[in-house]
């Protein structure tokens, strides 16, 4: 028998209440999440002890960022700046929800962030918080700073489940680096800083439970750590959700989360889009208008999940104070109905807007995508919602508008914007540009062809 959860809706700042101890620091920024539990929730003290490289400017802080997995990092961080100590270890403590997951960077001001020993953007390390923790790390090097010089060394291992079997696809994180296991479980870091590390391995659909130990690196020596992964347990978790009724009612609805079964859990996608909506499932409306879906979750797994119409960048649900947002449950060991609303898609000061594109008759060989600009680079692509008229395609843009004034789209076929984007009668790529305003907007454009990348 699935037992019903009806929610009475909390709402918590991502990483976290500051309970009793008035020495824990308050971020700078703050992530907003709605706390989905069935119990009163337990808060634990993660510390952080961090050397940074020797030539860290002394005048700069240095900041932790913990990220927000679904949204996207570069859209929506929780940040706090650690106490001056004028030396190169920096420490904080903060509280954490038991049993969450927190994915977090350094950066020596807000947006310069650290790199590995070769220049590359760290784009996560993972700690996972079962109990009260301690996290010691080691930046190597800041962006457009010189290159790390240390000592470097390498870690290596296999990969098996409780039975000794070989366990292929598996995540497998380290400083900041990550790798995912072959097809006989071996896995391989090269050129890891020396010191000790937090070691964490996952199966993006959670298949597994989460791993983590500590591992030792020497100077140009191979450490050899073993990772057992145990099964998970799942449950069928059914949501239900009311939206509003100010957006058309036949628009997908799509979940998306950080796990397989939403369209996330393998990395965070670092183009402005935490998890694309080319993965994420489609809830199926019932009679009563509201939207359901049923999936399969591992048992104790922390998921954090929206509920959008577009990807969980563009046209998601949004906090009361226009902000993005973002849920969060611990699995429990039972199947369970879990019934939300959705307050609202826009609560900017800006009007939604409306893309309404037409084709041509020798164009209808596939499914149309739209496809946004942040700033320089490309966004993930969203499909768009084909309507009964033929050649005609829509999608809604509602959030997040207090974000931008001018948003760049274009079009594509199927979802391959580099292969397919639109182009003009001349083949030239097209750009098109919208301007945000305060009232409604009905955009109606006309695709002229897709370009064709000749064999």
């Amino acid at each position: 028998m699935k037992r019903i959860l009806w929610l009475s809706l909390v709402v918590v700042i991502l990483v976290f209440l500051t309970g009793c101890d008035t020495t824990i620091p308050q971020p700078t920024e703050e992530a907003q999440i709605d706390s989905v539990f069935l119990e009163p929730e337990q808060h634990i003290r993660l510390t952080f002890n961090v050397h940074v490289p020797l030539n860290t400017p002394s005048d700069q802080p240095i900041y932790l960022h913990l990220l927000d997995e679904v949204t996207g990092a570069e859209m929506n961080s929780t940040i706090y700046q650690f106490p001056a100590t004028g030396e190169d270890l920096y420490s904080i403590s903060i509280n954490v929800p038991l049993d969450s997951v927190v994915l977090y960077r350094y950066s020596n001001n807000t947006n310069s962030f650290e790199v590995d020993y070769q220049g590359n953007l760290v784009q996560h390390r993972i700690v996972d918080c079962y109990q009260h923790t301690v996290v010691d790390d080691t930046v190597v090097g800041w962006a457009g700073q010189p290159l790390y010089a240390g000592n470097l060394g390498r870690l290596s291992g296999i990969v098996t489940d409780d039975a000794g079997q070989p366990v292929s696809d598996v995540v497998v994180t380290i400083a900041g680096m990550e790798t995912i296991s072959d097809e006989y479980g071996n896995y391989l870091f090269q050129f890891l800083p020396i010191g000790t590390h937090n070691i964490v391995a996952y199966a993006p659909d959670g298949s597994y439970q989460l791993f983590q130990q500590q591992a030792t690196i020497g100077t140009e020596l191979e450490t050899k750590a073993s990772i057992t992964m145990n099964r998970s347990d799942f449950v069928q978790v059914e949501f239900v959700v009311e939206i509003p009724d100010d957006i058309l009612q036949a628009i997908p609805v799509r979940m998306v989360g950080n796990i397989k079964q939403l369209g996330g859990g393998s990395d965070v996608i670092w183009d402005g889009v935490g998890v694309s909506a080319a993965n994420a499932p489609i809830m199926t409306r019932g009679a009563d208008g509201k939207h359901r879906l049923t999936v399969e979750l591992p048992v104790g797994a922390e998921i954090h999940y929206k509920y959008t119409l577009g990807d969980s960048v563009w046209s998601a649900e949004q906090s009361d104070s226009a902000k993005f947002y973002t849920r969060r449950m611990i699995v429990p060991d039972q199947d369970i109905v879990i019934e939300e609303t959705v307050q609202t898609w826009n609560n900017s000061d800006y009007g939604a807007v409306s893309l309404i594109t037409f084709l041509p008759e020798e164009l209808r060989n596939g499914s149309v995508w739209i496809q946004f600009r942040y700033g320089p680079d490309w966004m993930e692509p969203m499909p768009m919602w084909e309507t009964e008229e033929p050649g005609k395609w829509f999608a809604v843009l509602t959030s997040p508008l207090n974000e931008f004034v001018n948003v760049k789209y274009r079009y594509c076929l199927d979802g391959d914007c580099d292969e397919y984007p639109e182009t003009n009668e001349d083949g030239y790529l097209i750009q098109r540009n919208l301007e945000i305003l305060p009232e409604i907007q009905n955009i109606e454009d006309e695709l002229i062809a897709w370009r064709v990348v000749q064999p």
